[in-house]
């Protein structure tokens, strides 16, 4: 062709590419396989167990103790000492373990405490949840009735142990108003699982206002202490409202 030099384009002999090919020796094996590659499995399609699933026997034990209705309102150390549980490491687990699942709630009488179910306990055991006004004690029931009624008596629409948000997280009472809606706790258990509530509560994103209501003047004053100290519930006090049943003022 016109315009290229002869040695332009080399177009090797079949001679030639022989020597190229490097020869294997006779015992060489020969080469493997790629091995396939395995498919990752979709995180997605893997079994996740509930909470629920990861509830050790011994809380369960104790779960279903506190259910049955002839135990229901032993004290906290009768609870104990009838199941035969005297190490104080073991029943703190077995106490964290089921408040932390959202299953138990404990409610001091006097000097000693009472454990509470809510309803999702019932439903974890496969128990009918005990009838009448919510789930609690006798003193709770008492304070949320009588606190239900003063609040339908000021226009409210009254929902007990209503879930609200993407949580479910149960109030005791969810009250709606023209362009309101507020929720109550009632506060018979420890300062640190009000707080959580009351933590929980606000980050449902539901309510305007939230109540935060106790018999307990002690109780009251640590709470509210502990709610200012929270990075979280700090933030949001002008929410918040703290009352010693009794106080039923029209603010």
């Amino acid at each position: 062709m016109s315009g290229l030099p002869d040695d332009s384009i080399h177009i090797p002999l079949f001679e030639e590419l022989q020597r190229l090919v490097v020869p294997r020796a006779p015992h060489e094996p020969a080469p493997a396989p790629m091995p396939r590659e395995t498919p990752k499995r979709d995180p997605r399609s893997a079994h996740e167990p509930s909470r629920e699933e990861f509830l050790r026997p011994d809380a369960e034990r104790f779960l279903r103790h506190a259910a049955e209705p002839h135990h229901r309102w032993m004290t906290l150390g009768e609870r104990w000492s009838e199941l035969g549980i005297p190490s104080g490491s073991v029943q703190k687990r077995i106490l964290d373990d089921l408040r932390r699942q959202g299953l138990i709630r404990l409610e001091r009488k006097g000097r000693a405490y009472q454990v509470h179910l809510y309803r999702k306990a019932y439903e974890y055991l496969r128990l009918p949840a005990p009838t009448g006004e919510g789930v609690g004690g006798t003193s709770h029931k008492l304070a949320v009735k009588r606190i239900a009624a003063l609040l339908k008596r000021r226009g409210y629409e009254i929902h007990r142990e209503r879930q609200l948000g993407r949580s479910k997280k149960r109030v005791d009472i969810v009250a709606y108003g023209k362009d309101l809606i507020l929720g109550c706790e009632v506060g018979i258990s420890s300062t640190k699982q009000e707080l959580a509530n009351i933590v929980m509560d606000i980050e449902t994103g539901v309510l305007d206002l939230l109540l935060f209501v106790t018999t307990d003047q002690i109780m009251l004053d640590k709470v509210r202490a502990a709610a200012m100290k929270d990075p979280v519930v700090s933030k949001q006090l002008h929410r918040i409202k703290f009352y010693l049943l009794g106080e039923e003022t029209d603010s």
